[in-house]
């Protein structure tokens, strides 16, 4: 039987140690967002998390909601822009702020709402 298999030897195999060992659900989040970099055409995503923590310093826009696998509730995911500079430009909030009004209509199932806006 392989190791794999067997109770006994499972337990005896030795535990992981290390910088990574417990970090479980925010490391297995941070891997799935690595990915969808590709699927949206940015260079960083950041999830509802750590979006919040930095959102006073940096230009953040949310691109969508997504299912996670091995979550239960759908994430929020962010593009990281650039500073708080750029965040403060006036191009650039409208830009938040219609994206924004975009995704509200979108998830409400509204489809004509940001044509009348």
């Amino acid at each position: 039987m392989s190791a794999r298999g067997c109770r006994r030897c499972r337990s005896a195999l030795p535990r992981r140690h290390g910088p990574s060992a417990g970090a479980g659900d925010p490391v297995n989040l941070a891997a799935r967002l690595e990915g969808q970099t590709k699927i949206y055409d940015v260079p960083i995503v950041l999830g509802a998390v750590t979006a919040a923590r930095v959102a006073s310093r940096f230009a953040l826009l949310e691109i969508d909601l997504i299912r996670v696998r091995g979550k239960v509730k759908p994430e929020r995911i962010f593009a990281l822009l650039g500073d708080a500079v750029l965040a403060g430009q006036d191009d650039v909030r409208t830009l938040m702020t219609e994206v924004a009004t975009m995704l509200a209509c979108y998830q409400a199932r509204d489809w004509a709402g940001p044509m009348l806006r």
